[in-house]
C-alpha cells in the first residue's frame, strides 16, 4: 500500500516530467542540441575565400635615382651645358602578397622585391625621356637665341624631333635611350634606393600616402634573380602582430590538371609619374579572379603551372586556391605571344614556396585573428546572429584593417533588431538553470509542506483519539 509521503513524490515527479519538455522548447539553445544547418555549397565557396580575404596585402616598392647626363649625349643632343646634369626619378613596383604567420611573415611577388637593375633603368628611361629631351631643347634654344622658351615652344619643338626622328612614337623614343644611351654609358644610373611596404585594406598608389599609412617591410628571402632564372616569390616581413593569415598545406598536393582555382589579390597602383594604369582617388581593393590550372610547363629551368585566366595587373603574388579553399600556388606572370597577342599566364606551385620556408625555419602557427573571424562566418551561416557578431568585433579588436569586418557586424546588428537570430545568447543557458532551481526549489517547498501537513494530520489525529 502505497503511503501519503509517495503519493505527494509521485505526483511531483509526474509533474516534473511534463514540464521539463516545456523547458527545453523555451530554452533550445542552451538545453538541447540545436537542430544543425548545413549550409549551401555556393556558401561554402564564398566562406572560404572570406576567410581568406583579410589576409591579402599589398607589396609595394618604391625606388628612387637618378640619371645623370653622360658629355657624350649632352654634345650629341646639341647641348652641351646638360654635361653632368641628373634627373630624380621615383618608380613604385607593386604585387599582391598575403600573410602566413601571425606575427607579420608574407608571400610576395619577386621581381617587385628584387627588380633587376636593367628593368629599373628602362623605366626610369621611360619616366625621364620627355624631361631630358625638352630640357635639352630649353638649353640649345638658350643658347642660339638667347632667351628662354615658353612652354609651347618647347613642346612643338619636343612634338617635332619625335615625329621626325622617332615616327611620332615616344616608345621609340624611349627604347632609344635605353638601348643607345644608357647601354652604352651616355646615361649614367645612380644613388638607388629601394624601400619596401606593405599595405593592407585600403591601399594608396602615391608616394605620400604610401609612406604615411603603410608599414615599413624588409627583405627576408627570395630565389628570384632574373627573368625565369629561379621562382619568382620572396617572403618579406612586416612588423606588428595578430595578423590573420593564410593556412598553408603541410602536404604536397595531387596535381594540376583543370581545377578549378580563385587567384584573390590586390590589380596593379599606378607609379604617381604615368597614372595609367588605375585611377586612385578611391583607392584600391583586394578583388577575386576565377580561373582554372591546365597543365606543368618548364620555362628556362623553372616549373609553372599555366593557368587559364585573365589576370590584371599586380596579381603577382596573389594566393591561388580551389574552391575549397586549399592553397595550391601563387600567381607568378604574364607572357604575351607577339604574333597572336595571346597571353600565357602562370602559377607557382605551392610546394616550391613551403620548401623556401623550411629552409628559412620559418615556423607557421596559426592565427587567433582568423580563428574568430573564421568562427564568426561559421555562426553567421547557421543564423547565429548575436554569437556571430561577438566574435566579429574580437576579430575586429586584433585586426581592424579587415574591410568586411564591419559589414558582417552591421548585418548581424540588422538580423537581430529583425528577430532573425535563430540561436539565443549564452546567457539564457543561465537562465534556464535558474528558472529550472527556482522551479525545483519551489516544488521542492510544496513536497516538504505536503508531507509537514500529512504528518501534522496524522498527529492530530492520533491526539484526538487518545
Amino acid at each position: 500500500m502505497i503511503s501519503s509521503d509517495q503519493k505527494y513524490i509521485s505526483i511531483i515527479s509526474r509533474f516534473l516530467v511534463l514540464i521539463f519538455p516545456l523547458l527545453l522548447n523555451l530554452f533550445p539553445g542552451s538545453i538541447s542540441a540545436q537542430e544543425s544547418k548545413v549550409p549551401e555549397d555556393s556558401w561554402e565557396s564564398q566562406r572560404e575565400l572570406l576567410v581568406h580575404k583579410p589576409a591579402l596585402a599589398q607589396a609595394v616598392n618604391i625606388v628612387e635615382g637618378r640619371l645623370t647626363i653622360h658629355e657624350t649625349l649632352a654634345n650629341s643632343l646639341g647641348a652641351p651645358e646638360a654635361s653632368g646634369k641628373f634627373y630624380a626619378f621615383t618608380i613604385i613596383f607593386s604585387s599582391s602578397a598575403f600573410f602566413i604567420t601571425d606575427s607579420g611573415y608574407l608571400i610576395t611577388n619577386g621581381f617587385v622585391v628584387n627588380p633587376p637593375l636593367e628593368t629599373i633603368a628602362y623605366y626610369a628611361c621611360e619616366q625621364l625621356s620627355e624631361v631630358i629631351f625638352k630640357d635639352a631643347i630649353s638649353l640649345t634654344w638658350e643658347a642660339l637665341y638667347g632667351y628662354v622658351p615658353s612652354e609651347d615652344e618647347i613642346n612643338n619643338a619636343f612634338k617635332t624631333i619625335l615625329k621626325e626622328t622617332y615616327g611620332g612614337e615616344k616608345d621609340a623614343l624611349v627604347w632609344d635611350l635605353y638601348k643607345t644611351n644608357y647601354k652604352n654609358g651616355e646615361i649614367i644610373m645612380e644613388n638607388v634606393s629601394r624601400n619596401y611596404y606593405i599595405q593592407t585594406g585600403k591601399v594608396y598608389a602615391q608616394k605620400e600616402d604610401i609612406e604615411k599609412y603603410a608599414s615599413s617591410a624588409k627583405v627576408i628571402d627570395t630565389p628570384f634573380e632574373e627573368a625565369f632564372d629561379n621562382s619568382n616569390f620572396a617572403i618579406i616581413k612586416v612588423g606588428g602582430k595578430n595578423y590573420p593569415i593564410v593556412n598553408l598545406p603541410t602536404e604536397k598536393g595531387e596535381g594540376y590538371n583543370s581545377d578549378e582555382v580563385f587567384i584573390l589579390g590586390y590589380s596593379a597602383i599606378p607609379d604617381e609619374q604615368n597614372g595609367d594604369l588605375l585611377q586612385t582617388e578611391e583607392g584600391t581593393f583586394p578583388s577575386l579572379i576565377k580561373g582554372e590550372t591546365k597543365k606543368m610547363q618548364r620555362l628556362d629551368g623553372t616549373e609553372y603551372v599555366e593557368l587559364k585566366a585573365e589576370i590584371d595587373k599586380g596579381f603577382s603574388g596573389s594566393v591561388i586556391t580551389k574552391s575549397s579553399g586549399d592553397v595550391v600556388g601563387i600567381a607568378a606572370f604574364g607572357l604575351q605571344n607577339e604574333a597572336s597577342e595571346a597571353e600565357f599566364y602562370y602559377m607557382i606551385p605551392i610546394e616550391d614556396v613551403l620548401d623556401l620556408i623550411e629552409e628559412d625555419n620559418l615556423k607557421l602557427s596559426e592565427s587567433d585573428t582568423t580563428n574568430k573571424w573564421e568562427q564568426g562566418l561559421d555562426l553567421y551561416s547557421s543564423k547565429c546572429f548575436t554569437a556571430a557578431r561577438n566574435k566579429f568585433e574580437e576579430s575586429k579588436i586584433l585586426y581592424p584593417q579587415n574591410i568586411d569586418v564591419e559589414a558582417f557586424i552591421s548585418k548581424c546588428n540588422e538580423a537581430i533588431e529583425n528577430g532573425e537570430d535563430e540561436c539565443l545568447p549564452d546567457y539564457t543557458l543561465v537562465i534556464a538553470l535558474v528558472v529550472v532551481t527556482i522551479s525545483s526549489v519551489g516544488l521542492g517547498l510544496i513536497v516538504f509542506i505536503g508531507v509537514a501537513y500529512v504528518k501534522s494530520s496524522k498527529k492530530k489525529k492520533r491526539i484526538a483519539n487518545c
